[in-house]
């Protein structure tokens, strides 16, 4: 029994060890996979996807989206399916379980950028003039409308983030952030509360960091 168990303690320990250089390993060729192999337009479109930092951290799975990519040609894309796509895949996206608040960030805003191409800065200019914040700014105030259409399309942003980030791990910062919005109704008012939701990522990171540092002292 007792030589048993000394052998079950090793192979435990091995397959311990196979394991983390596994781990390692894949992170490795992963890495070399993505600076050696793949140009900077499939390097954006990697990381756009949202197991990027989970499912494609396995070298094969890397290897199969990549190869789904190139198999999509200039002749194979079309306007309207390409501006579908575009959409459908920005207001589905949502934060991964196990991803950082700091990549989401990133990998929204890189879908957003894809967005703006599309519609054109002209869209959210006017979507700017139909909403009730620019109808508060006085009509002889040119400078604060300009302003705040010029403004939009980070307002769009940051009500977009707020809705499809994790929420459960953000609840109380996002709360308050989402109230300040609600309650803005002049130009100086709405600019601010965006501002500070463009600022929410580091916010809620450092939060994050403090609550984990703080539970790991009690430890």
């Amino acid at each position: 029994m007792a030589q048993n168990k000394i052998l079950y303690s090793a192979k435990l320990d091995e397959n311990m060890r196979r394991s983390a250089y596994f781990k390692t390993n894949k992170r490795t060729v992963k890495s070399n996979i993505m600076l050696k192999f793949v140009m900077k337009a499939m390097d954006i479109k990697l990381r756009g996807e949202a197991g990027f930092t989970t499912t494609l951290e396995d070298p094969i799975e890397l290897l199969k989206c990549t190869e789904q990519f190139m198999k999509k040609s200039a002749d194979a894309e079309y306007d309207f399916l390409d501006f579908w796509e575009a959409n459908q895949k920005f207001f589905a996206m949502k934060q991964g379980t196990t991803e950082n608040l700091m990549h989401f960030k990133e990998r929204f805003l890189r879908q957003a950028e894809v967005l703006q191409d599309l519609y054109g800065v002209a869209w959210f200019r006017n979507f700017a003039v139909k909403t009730k914040a620019y109808a508060a700014i006085a009509s002889t105030n040119t400078a604060a409308q300009n302003k705040f259409k010029d403004d939009i399309f980070e307002a769009v942003l940051a009500t977009g983030f707020l809705c499809n980030c994790d929420q459960t791990r953000t609840a109380p910062l996002m709360k308050a952030q989402r109230s300040r919005l609600q309650k803005a109704k002049a130009d100086d008012e709405f600019r601010l509360a965006s501002a500070e939701v463009g600022a929410l990522g580091h916010a809620v990171a450092m939060q994050l960091t403090t609550t984990r540092n703080s539970q790991a002292t009690k430890l």
